[in-house]
């Protein structure tokens, strides 16, 4: 009997597509697991109303739904939709976005015990496969699939506790893993919309508290065979079209390689040939400078901004989150040599982060500034499940982390059959270094930076002040106070404070309660 299994990485899409990017999650998953069973019914799925369509007209015995913050009460919507007309179907979470405290992964397992069956762990290629080889053996029985241990799956056992875990290593090689652009998988996500996706290495030699790639199962980096990442482009350009120009790098650390750079050189064949990609989304290499530079010399039709993320300057803030093994001098150094390049050069910073005081988030902002980076992004802390930060609670004790709840932008849906989900961040809006009242001040100034610093419609007068050596911290201030008196900005400098205290809420439970409220 041929079972039919739906393997799903959903986005959002009511105002635009939240997470605009092809599924490499579940298609890396769907690829290796057609490998063992090649006549499995098995389709992948992006959008939830395609899911939901085709649920109505076959449920799966199994269904997969990729776990993240972008799409976690998405997931469940679908989820109890499915479980209300056959709760034998199989519902499988997996993903970075849950805790990997087994106290905190049995109140998840728990609190969810009517919706998630199972939950793969890590590396989801290894941990599907154990799964769908015991489900294959109890023939899709959730009870009797729940008698054997899984590797990498965590599971309510008969007596309602999490079930011990069997954990899994690494795998030797991530060419274990097919494509699932050369195999096929992907040919009905060229649809105009989604933007390809590539890995070409995993693992991530740092430990960043506020990461999940942090934790020590992805400290190992291994990298794909650079013929299979060129082929896989080579794949995308015959078929992605005129409308669609980004190409997103899943690494978390693009560059860091020799091979980077000759997959560069391939990038430009691929341009000649094809007219894609115009633009790289990717998260650059934080100590390989002279990798950077060479790769945006290299590219000459293709933008790739280097993304320089310091997060902070502050030596100390830097220590607490475990991030002083990258050296922001470094970094700080391939802007000095792209001054005269096209590519471009973007950093972030976070606020509220350990010991970081508002004082030393300003300067941060102002020595990128001074620097001469193109753009600086700006983010709020966020605490998600599968990171130490979030598990940590004596630091978020020692730090005196004040966390609310707010909506993220842009995650919302109301949909036939399933209805209104909501998808939400819990985000630190104080600390005991850094009060409410200057987390409010901080988010101004970056209203103020967003518009007046980065996209470049001041960067002729910022270039020009960099050279007179003017203040661009008194500048920023100063900007700040006649933005706050100024006779018709002032209300939406007003605005913009009332509504920036307005999107809190103490607890996910508040937040959910006003938003999906019947009007």
């Amino acid at each position: 009997m041929n079972r039919t299994i739906y393997l799903s990485d959903l986005t959002h899409s009511t105002i635009t597509i939240s997470n605009d990017s092809f599924p490499l999650n579940v298609g890396m998953v769907g690829a290796y697991c057609k490998q063992f069973y090649p006549d499995l019914n098995m389709k992948l799925f992006k959008y939830p109303e395609k899911l939901i369509s085709k649920i109505n007209q076959n449920m799966p015995d199994l269904l997969g739904l990729s776990n993240y913050p972008w799409n976690h009460n998405l997931n469940l919507s679908i989820a109890k939709y499915v479980k209300s007309i056959n709760k034998n179907v199989v519902i499988v979470f997996g993903g970075p976005y849950i805790s990997y405290d087994n106290n905190q992964q049995e109140l998840f397992m728990t609190r969810y015990e009517r919706l998630v069956d199972f939950y793969c762990m890590f590396e989801g290629e290894t941990s599907f496969k154990s799964l769908l080889d015991n489900a294959h053996q109890a023939s899709f029985d959730i009870s009797q699939m729940k008698k054997a241990p899984m590797e990498g799956c965590l599971f309510l056992s008969e007596d309602g506790n999490l079930a011990p875990f069997s954990p899994i290593t690494r795998s030797r090689s991530v060419d274990d893993y097919p494509s699932p652009y050369t195999t096929g998988l992907f040919d009905e996500f060229f649809d105009g919309k989604l933007s390809p996706m590539l890995e070409t290495h995993r693992g991530c030699p740092y430990a960043c508290t506020f990461c999940h790639e942090g934790h020590e199962f992805y400290r190992k980096v291994s990298k794909f065979d650079n013929q299979r990442i060129k082929n896989d482009l080579d794949y995308i350009g015959e078929r992605v079209g005129s409308k669609v120009g980004n190409l997103m790098i899943a690494d978390p650390n693009f560059g860091q390689f020799k091979s980077d750079i000759e997959f560069a050189e391939h990038i430009n064949e691929v341009y000649d040939r094809y007219n894609y990609p115009s633009s790289i989304f990717a998260s650059s290499a934080k100590n390989n400078q002279d990798n950077l530079l060479n790769i945006s010399k290299i590219l000459k039709n293709t933008a790739m901004p280097l993304w320089m993320s310091v997060q902070s300057m502050t030596e100390d803030v830097l220590e607490n989150i475990k991030r002083k093994n990258i050296s922001v001098d470094a970094m700080l150094s391939v802007q000095e040599n792209m001054r005269d390049a096209t590519q471009g050069t973007q950093s972030e910073v976070i606020m509220c982060l350990p010991g970081e005081t508002f004082e030393s988030h300003v300067e941060s902002i102002c020595q990128l500034m001074d620097a001469g980076m193109d753009k600086i992004i700006t983010y709020q802390l966020m605490l998600l499940d599968g990171t130490e930060m979030k598990l940590d609670e004596s630091k978020l004790n020692q730090y005196g982390f004040v966390k609310k709840y707010r909506v993220l932008p842009r995650s919302f849906s109301d949909l036939n059959y399933a209805g209104k989900s909501i998808e939400l961040e819990e985000i630190v809006i104080a600390t005991n270094t850094f009060s409410f009242e200057e987390y409010i001040k901080a988010r101004i100034l970056h209203l103020v930076l967003a518009v007046m610093y980065n996209g470049g419609p001041f960067g002729g007068f910022f270039k020009i002040a960099r050279e007179y050596k003017i203040n661009l911290k008194e500048f920023l201030f100063l900007l700040l106070d006649n933005f706050s008196k100024h006779p018709k900005l002032s209300e939406l400098y007003k605005n913009f404070v009332e509504e920036t205290n307005n999107e809190l809420f103490d607890n996910d439970s508040d937040a959910l309660a006003f938003y999906l409220k019947e009007e």
